[in-house]
């Protein structure tokens, strides 16, 4: 289970900027279609998607340690439609079954893995954002901390 309420107040601010609120829920059910793609839609990505679906998260900082951060988190699975190459080399080389989120940074797409990571992969780099969806949101928004690439897209 995913909290949203023990964020950094920059996370919480730009969370409730972007439209969230902690009683929020949405219809998520509808992104059980890209299993047509071959996604698993696992129980993690159904949970953060009814609290986050469709919400743009802007960043309170663009100058991460060894990263630009000029673009937001976009909430909209319908970015990884396409991508299901790109999601079958993260499993291959990382392990786990990956269902993407949204976008984030150059229109990669991030996606997340059953038990939490969170990656962005799209353009070259696989970038691992967070061992758990809290600590990528925490990054993506604040940029506070390194992004680790932990392989490369082959496909």
């Amino acid at each position: 289970m995913i909290d949203l309420t023990a964020l950094h107040p920059d996370v919480s601010g730009a969370l409730r900027e972007a439209g969230w609120y902690p009683e929020r829920h949405t219809d998520a059910a509808r992104w059980a279609s890209l299993e047509d793609g071959g996604y698993t839609y696992h129980a993690l990505a159904r949970e953060i998607l009814e609290r986050l679906d469709g919400l743009t998260i802007v960043p309170v900082r663009q100058d991460g340690p060894n990263f630009v951060n000029d673009d937001p988190l976009v909430f909209d699975p319908a970015e990884g439609w396409g991508c299901r190459s790109v999601a079958e080399d993260v499993e291959e080389q990382l392990g786990g079954s990956y269902f993407p989120l949204g976008s984030w940074l150059s229109h990669s797409t991030v996606f997340v893995e059953t038990r939490g990571r969170v990656i962005a992969a799209g353009y070259g780099p696989i970038l691992e954002l967070g061992t758990t969806f809290e600590s990528a949101l925490e990054v993506l928004v604040r940029s506070h901390r390194p992004i680790v690439q932990v392989g490369i897209q082959r496909s």
